[in-house]
């Protein structure tokens, strides 16, 4: 029982400090989304402000666009539209541009006057995860002359696990109907795909903690989640999950635990071995205790010779003394001996 309750201890450690270090993974993602659309909020609010955007100069701002894609890879594309929905402007061109612009979000911008952030997709062009923040663009007379958009590179957010790997982890990031938008190691073969049932009910109906199933690669996993996006209205619209392999989590503890049983097998062993080398002894001792053996006597001679022998010389010099003192009684004593 103590030795069970041993690894089940080791095996829980393990796993919360799996989970701990997967946690802070999931959360170091989430503040770099955090980080990359308020770099790119201020981004659109400047271009917003260019004259070659609210002059609908394609010509002028088309190689800018594709300038600043350039300098800064971590956005998808960048383009401006025309209030009535048409792009005039694009980094790398119209037609791929279509493939993520929310229309629903541009127009949203366009009657409220404020930024706002789309919904997450997956990039038809270039086959990545984006989502984009919109920005009108408003002139002097406080007309919305165009709204300009920026899709990020969703694809960036793996850099946390990039840099510090989690021994045989996956990253992906799901949307809200369990759809991955991008997955780490080997994006291309995750992206699109749907997280399998029994797991996604899971991940999606807790929102934020840990569970025990089986991965993409069907193998047993423990799984570490957390939503995206902290804004509590738009929490499930993509989750960050960490997956480790438990055979990698509970790995070192179930080695300590194999290593501790076949110590525990050898103390068995040498108990065993000490307890039959005390029992022989024992045995032997009692076998070689110290006894008494009697003597034999010499041939001829009887044990009890020596004592008659005695007896009789005690007896014949007590005659001898009898027959000095008085010769009739020593002729008595003499026939009495002779009967004896």
């Amino acid at each position: 029982g103590w030795t069970l309750r041993t690894r089940a201890e080791a095996r829980q450690e393990a796993a919360t400090v799996a989970q701990r270090s997967a946690s802070q993974v999931v959360q170091s993602v989430a503040r770099d989304q955090e980080r990359l659309i308020e770099s790119a909020h201020q981004l659109v609010m400047g271009v917003a402000q260019w004259p070659e955007v609210q002059t609908h100069d394609a010509t002028g701002c088309t190689p800018l666009f594709a300038g600043i894609l350039k300098s800064f890879p971590q956005y998808l594309d960048l383009v401006a539209i025309k209030p009535s929905g048409e792009i005039f402007c694009a980094g790398r061109s119209p037609e791929a541009a279509a493939s993520f612009v929310d229309p629903a979000g541009v127009q949203r911008s366009a009657e409220t006057g404020g930024a706002v952030l789309g919904q997450y997709t997956i990039d038809r062009a270039s086959g990545k995860a984006t989502i984009s923040l919109s920005a009108p663009s408003v002139d002097d007379a406080g007309m919305v002359r165009a709204v300009v958009v920026v899709g990020l590179d969703l694809t960036w957010l793996a850099r946390p696990l990039v840099e510090k790997p989690l021994g045989g982890a996956s990253l992906a990031i799901v949307d809200r109907n369990g759809v991955i938008l991008t997955h780490h190691p080997e994006p291309e073969e995750w992206i699109g795909k749907v997280l399998d049932e029994p797991i996604k009910n899971v991940i999606l109906a807790q929102g934020e903690g840990a569970a025990e199933g089986r991965g993409l690669d069907s193998l047993p996993s423990l799984f570490v989640f957390a939503p995206l996006l902290r804004d509590a209205e738009r929490a499930g619209d993509a989750t960050v999950i960490i997956a480790l392999p438990q055979n990698t989590v509970f790995g070192e503890a179930d080695r300590v635990f194999r290593a501790h049983l076949v110590g525990l097998g050898l103390v068995a062993l040498l108990l065993l071995a000490a307890a039959g080398v005390g029992i022989d002894l024992m045995t032997r001792q009692r076998g070689h205790g110290p006894t008494r053996t009697p003597r034999r006597p010499r041939a001829g001679h009887l044990s009890a010779g020596p004592r008659l022998t005695r007896g009789r010389s005690a007896h014949r010099a007590g005659t001898r003394r009898e027959r000095r003192k008085d010769p009739r009684r020593a002729t008595a004593c003499d026939r009495h001996a002779s009967h004896r």
